[in-house]
């Protein structure tokens, strides 16, 4: 099967007037709002990074992807593909970086971090994985529980909470 997907750009503004890009594919990906919280523990060490940004939901027969651009000071920007199929998840990122990562439970998944300081072996090994869905919020929340090898060096131990909420178009 072929799809054709139409890309409209748009530009959002959140509080302090920044603006994000969006992108809407169709009549069938939703405009979120989308919050990344993570969490790195390593050693005695605790560090604690949110990224708040406009992107899209869109749920397909057999994943739901979620798409969004975050902006990186001196560095461009990287479009960020979040897919969730129910038993695993896969983190595409492009542009000022390139990732691709699987996550998937109880696995040990290889991968890689390309950036202008050159590639770095990556490896991940899922604790847990989960998605839920609050109807009466809009909001899904995906989350992933992780340790990080790079280089097959442990780097910590990361949770990933990305929360989506269906803007209100009102």
């Amino acid at each position: 099967f072929q799809y054709l997907i139409l890309v409209e750009l748009s530009t959002k503004t959140i509080p302090g007037g920044v603006h994000y890009m969006t992108e809407e594919k169709g009549n069938t990906a939703k405009e979120v709002m989308v919050r990344l919280k993570t969490r790195i523990e390593h050693e005695d060490d605790v560090e604690n990074i949110e990224l708040v940004t406009f992107g899209t939901l869109h749920h397909m027969p057999n994943a739901t992807y979620v798409r969004y651009i975050e902006h990186v000071e001196n560095n461009g920007k990287i479009n960020t593909t979040v897919k969730y199929d129910g038993n695993e998840m896969l983190i595409i990122r492009t542009g000022a970086v390139k990732m691709k990562q699987l996550y998937k439970i109880g696995s040990i998944t290889e991968g890689s971090y390309d950036s202008i300081h050159g590639t770095l072996d990556l490896s991940t090994h899922t604790i847990a994985l989960n998605h839920t869905v609050n109807k009466e919020t809009n909001e899904e929340e995906f989350t992933v529980s992780y340790h990080l090898f790079l280089q097959d060096e442990n780097v910590g131990h990361y949770h990933l909470t990305l929360t989506v909420k269906e803007e209100n178009n009102q």
